[in-house]
């Protein structure tokens, strides 16, 4: 186990669990939430989503309100029961983008230690569950190229209005970016990952809205993507960068990564 010291918090939500951990990526504490459905299995598989700047792990149902859509999906039969798995972003400055850095392994922290998290959180999880992993903005970032980098340990991967470069964090933090290449240079586009593992990537669904700044990014991604004649599927939405566009279509991630348990 990567972990130790979890604290687990119950709330007035069914299903819905807050827990704080020590981990040794982070060294020091990180936040997950937890969501479970009524009907559980053995091995249920994992949908890990990853939250956008200024955010935590709360984002994604205390403004989402994923947990009753994939409430909805699971009763009319449209997915399996699942879990839906929520880490912060290890709480870096205005968002830690999910990398490894000098002062804590963020990335690390996503790809294995909220997974213990949750495995100790519930005993219908283990090693066994297949994970997806998505996100939103800076999540989708996450979700996009940690997919792209580690294809192995996901069955499918998902992201809306990603950030897609390296550069486009920036539109956003107001970290320096010497804060985040103190210890050299960083290439961590999507399109980098995606091409050193063309032949492995699980399934890869993503979308943007066509009012969205990151739509340009979105664009030139699915182009290098088919340059690179990896299968994919990437749509355009009405819609910006906002709740009302994620509520709306997260839906399709979630029946895209179903199609892979």
């Amino acid at each position: 186990m990567t972990i130790r010291r979890l604290q687990r918090y119950a709330t007035d939500t069914k299903g819905l669990i807050h827990a704080c951990c020590k981990s040794s990526a982070l060294g020091g504490r990180g936040t997950v939430s937890l969501w479970l459905p009524e009907q559980q299995t053995q091995d249920m598989p994992i949908m890990i989503l990853l939250h956008g700047v200024y955010g935590c792990h709360l984002d994604w149902t205390a403004s989402g309100r994923v947990h009753d859509i994939v409430t909805d999906l699971i009763d009319v039969g449209d997915i399996p029961p699942c879990a839906l798995l929520m880490p912060s972003d290890g709480l870096s400055g205005d968002g830690s983008g999910y990398l490894s850095r000098q002062e804590a392994d963020y990335e690390r922290w996503i790809v294995e230690d909220c997974l213990d998290a949750a495995y100790w959180l519930s005993d219908m999880l283990s090693d066994q569950s297949p994970v997806a992993i998505g996100g939103l903005s800076m999540g989708g970032y996450g979700a996009l190229r940690l997919g792209c980098k580690y294809p192995d340990r996901f069955t499918a991967i998902t992201g809306h209005s990603s950030i897609t470069r390296f550069d486009e964090l920036f539109l956003f933090v107001e970290e320096s970016r010497a804060q985040f290449t103190q210890w050299g240079p960083v290439q961590e586009d999507v399109i980098d990952y995606a091409r050193m593992h063309a032949e492995r990537l699980p399934p890869l669904h993503f979308d943007c809205g066509v009012d969205d700044r990151l739509l340009a990014g979105n664009r030139l991604l699915h182009k290098q993507l088919e340059d690179i004649s990896v299968t994919h599927q990437y749509l355009e939405h009405a819609g910006g960068h906002s709740w009302d566009y994620w509520q709306t279509y997260v839906s399709d991630a979630l029946r895209h990564a179903a199609a892979t348990w």
